[in-house]
């Protein structure tokens, strides 16, 4: 299996995570806000990147090219109409998108600017996956609420997240790859959603 990680600059994975630390939560609260929300955080919350930093969520960004910051909840009786709620809700997606869209003509001459994508990709992938600290089970909390799947998911997808993670590492540490659960869920959407954006972009 091909990981999308391995194929652009340590450098440019971290500048990619320092984009998602400094902007997505701004981003995210602002997004809230213009759609009506005004239980959000605000002031030095709503901009110091530390408030929005997860430490775990930090590790992972740099050793896999994906993670996770502070997740603010955004709750549905804040808002008027149910669509400005499912949409505060793929906020953290539309961020993703905008980045890059914005940086995908730019990677065809600069290396620095894959990376950018690449670990927005990557993010929005992991994103869509239904753990507890994710987007995706907030996502999914709103479209089946007090489902059993979702109350599973709830008490143990934290343990489940974590035992495909370090499974992950042990199979490409080992050099078997292919058997990277987790790895290859994340690359296979994140490698059609950059060759969805080229085809429109590049060409």
């Amino acid at each position: 299996m091909i990981n999308l990680f391995d194929e652009v600059s340590f450098l440019s994975i971290v500048l990619g995570t320092a984009m998602v630390i400094l902007l997505k939560n701004p981003f995210r609260l602002a997004f809230a806000r213009l759609l009506g929300d005004r239980s959000i955080p605000s002031g030095n919350e709503y901009i110091n990147p530390l408030k929005n930093l997860n430490w775990i969520g930090l590790v992972i960004f740099l050793t896999r090219g994906y993670g996770w910051t502070k997740l603010y909840r955004i709750y549905a009786w804040q808002y008027n109409k149910k669509w400005k709620y499912f949409l505060s809700l793929c906020s953290g997606y539309i961020f993703h998108l905008i980045i890059i869209f914005a940086f995908t003509p730019l990677a065809v001459k600069d290396d620095i600017f894959q990376g950018i994508i690449v670990a927005n990709a990557l993010t929005l992938a992991f994103q869509l996956l239904p753990f507890p600290f994710l987007e995706g089970m907030e996502l999914l909390k709103a479209v089946i609420p007090n489902n059993r799947i979702t109350q599973a998911l709830s008490k143990g997808g934290a343990m489940i997240f974590f035992i495909l993670f370090f499974y992950s590492i042990i199979v490409n540490t080992t050099g078997n790859s292919q058997y990277d659960v987790l790895g290859i869920v994340i690359n296979f959407i994140a490698k059609n959603l950059l060759w969805i954006t080229e085809k429109i972009f590049v060409g």
